[in-house]
């Protein structure tokens, strides 16, 4: 079963760069995960239709990029 929530425990990884939640059950990318000044790349192919737009404007904004499923355009 693909995961619907990221683990607490990476909460506590205050540096993390990198993310991949791709083919999840995500729906929203945690607050802590926006406010990150360290995030780089988050992989959101397969589930961008699922997470909301305003999380994906908000990362793009800041200059995150974001792996989409091939055709798609975010």
């Amino acid at each position: 079963n693909p995961v619907s929530s990221l683990p607490i425990s990476l909460n506590r990884n205050s540096e993390l760069r990198y993310l991949g939640i791709a083919r999840t059950n995500i729906k929203f990318i945690p607050e802590w995960i926006l406010e990150s000044k360290y995030i780089e790349e988050v992989d959101i192919s397969y589930i961008e239709n699922n997470i909301k737009k305003s999380h994906i404007d908000y990362l793009k904004h800041k200059g995150v990029n974001l792996i989409v499923s091939p055709f798609v355009n975010v």
